[in-house]
């Protein structure tokens, strides 16, 4: 686990008034996620755009979290 002291929020989308919510940050050289019911591990992206992509990922073998967040609450978006 983390203390967060090393952590960078990258983005943050949110549902029902942030209710539900996927947030992305990047904790050392590490890229993660977490989300209203529980969090992802970690991955290893070139740059933040690239792991932005990957949170927002359409349905196919990879989907991305955003886009499971988005099918479910139409109001999912991008808040930061």
């Amino acid at each position: 686990g983390s203390n967060g002291m090393n952590e960078r929020i990258i983005a943050r989308w949110e549902a029902k008034g942030g209710k539900r919510f996927v947030e992305l940050y990047r904790d050392g050289r590490c890229y993660c996620y977490r989300m209203d019911g529980g969090m992802g591990f970690g991955y290893s992206f070139k740059n933040d755009q690239e792991a932005i992509e990957a949170m927002t990922a359409p349905w196919g073998a990879h989907v991305g979290p955003v886009t499971v967040l988005r099918e479910d609450f139409s109001s999912t978006r991008r808040v930061f």
